[in-house]
């Protein structure tokens, strides 16, 4: 399978990279591209991408990776949403979810405590 993805280069703290086209059985192993289409500069946030080449290889079935995707919607390459940097598991939504949204039974006990507060203080004024 073909896919679109970074390659990195350049010293340590300058980092650049090649944005290439790869085989992914391969690649790992001898670090070898098909074709260069663009660089990335993530320090400078510059980048630049041969548009033509790249919807080429994505007819012929190549896969970009999140980050090529995110550049090519960037450069309207490809039209579509951009990918989120951050996958979260699904356990860590649910969690974040229930920290944000209390749910029912909290809300019944919040109910309940108000409730038990409101008689008190009606008591003691009768009292």
């Amino acid at each position: 399978m073909l896919t679109i993805r970074l390659k990195s280069e350049g010293k340590k703290h300058q980092k650049t990279m090649r944005i290439v086209i790869v085989d992914s059985k391969k690649s790992s192993i001898s670090n070898k591209y098909i074709e260069k289409i663009g660089w990335w500069i993530p320090a400078e946030h510059k980048h630049a991408i041969n548009g033509e080449k790249a919807l080429a290889w994505i007819a012929k079935g190549a896969q970009p990776s999140a980050t090529v995707y995110n550049l090519l919607v960037a450069d309207k390459i490809i039209e579509g949403n951009k990918i989120p940097k951050h996958n979260h598991s699904e356990k860590a939504i649910e969690a974040k979810n229930k920290k944000d949204n209390p749910g029912p039974v909290k809300d019944e006990v919040a109910k309940v405590v108000e409730e038990t507060k409101e008689e008190t203080s009606a008591k003691e004024i009768t009292e």
